[in-house]
């Protein structure tokens, strides 16, 4: 999930989305160092666009730019051999055959706003909501 809450999320470190090889489960990461009400506000902008995407849904615009941004992602990665060898080896893993990741960009260009939004709303759900706060001892 990419978007932007304004002032707040520049103001943070940083703030990364890490998919996590579970069905159903994903982890967002927001690092604000040494700002505690800062931290406050962008968790609250953060969670404020997850409804907007939940009820609302992506933009054909939106859309479009996800894809592009997550398949020029994906051949800039391609390039490193490394990198290519281990998605080989964990679609063979997953049982999708090595050729996969040849049919990666078609699949990521035939994603629907109807699908984003149905996957916003079963995964965006408030009652799942985890927010785990970690402070430095002292």
């Amino acid at each position: 999930m990419a978007f932007e809450t304004g002032e707040l999320v520049g103001k943070a470190e940083s703030v990364e989305g890490a998919g996590i090889e579970v069905v159903g489960s994903a982890t967002v990461v927001i690092e604000v160092e040494d700002d505690e009400d800062l931290a406050g506000l962008v968790e609250q902008e953060f969670l404020k666009e997850a409804e907007l995407l939940r009820t609302e849904g992506l933009t054909a615009e939106e859309l479009k730019r996800a894809k592009a941004k997550i398949i020029g992602q994906k051949k800039i990665a391609r390039q490193d051999l490394g990198g290519y060898a281990m998605s080989v080896a964990l679609d063979e893993l997953y049982g999708l055959g090595y050729q996969h990741i040849d049919a990666e960009d078609a699949l990521y260009e035939a994603v629907t706003l109807a699908q984003t939004q149905a996957v916003a709303k079963k995964h965006l759900r408030p009652e799942s909501l985890v927010v785990a706060t970690v402070k430095p001892a002292g």
